[in-house]
Order: structure tokens, then sequence, then C-alpha cells
């Protein structure tokens, strides 16, 4: 940034859900209103979220889908900038609400997940 008094640099570095500013000597902690991903209140699953209002803009999974730990689910945009949403564990697509180049609000759900059943 440049002021009358010369030119400073900020610095910004994300830890987990939020992120650490530094600038001219002062620290800051900016978090997000709701994190992305809830645990479900039921059965153990996952709810991803969407930590911003955006643009949905690639579906990969499908309601139903088995998917792996990591394994790209959605993505979104928003502020010129494409957000990927991944499988946080071993498990089952239960809900997939959204569709390519719909429009979400911050805080709509984009996926629920259940892990994946172990033993029988």
């Amino acid at each position: 940034m440049r002021t009358p008094e010369g030119t400073h640099s900020a610095v910004a570095v994300r830890d987990g859900e939020r992120v650490l500013v530094s600038y001219l000597g002062r620290q800051w902690v900016v978090e997000t209103k709701q994190r992305r991903v809830r645990a479900a209140a039921a059965g153990g699953g996952a709810e991803l979220y969407a930590p911003m209002p955006g643009q949905v803009v690639e579906v990969i999974a499908r309601e139903g889908d088995k998917v792996a730990r990591g394994a790209k689910l959605l993505v979104i945009e928003a502020m010129k900038t494409q957000q990927t949403f991944t499988a946080p564990f071993d498990g089952l697509v239960k809900r997939l609400p959204v569709a390519k180049g719909q429009q979400v609000a911050e805080g709509a759900l984009l996926a629920l997940l259940e892990p994946e059943a172990t033993g029988a």
C-alpha cells in the first residue's frame, strides 16, 4: 500500500478456516462466519456449505456416488477465485442440491456426505 509516508506491505497467511494478517506491526485474525464443512446431526456425515456467495462452475460428483477422501465434488467461483470442495472422508454422496451455472448464497448447502460403512 502506498501512503504519503511511504510504501507498506501486508502479509496474509491462511491457517485452516482462518486468515492471519500482519500490517505495520499489527496482527489480526480473520475467521469465516461459518465453516465450509460441518458434522451432520445424525449418522456421522458431513455437510459442505458455501463460504460466500458464488456460482457453481463445475459439478463432478452425483448423488449416490461412492467417493474417496479428497475426491473433487464440485467447484464454485466467487470474486474471480475458484474453490474446490472435496470429500472429507471415504463415503457416499447423499445429497448434491446444486447444478452447474447455479448461483449460491453464503451458507447454502452444497453437499451432504455419509461415511462409508465399515464391516457388516
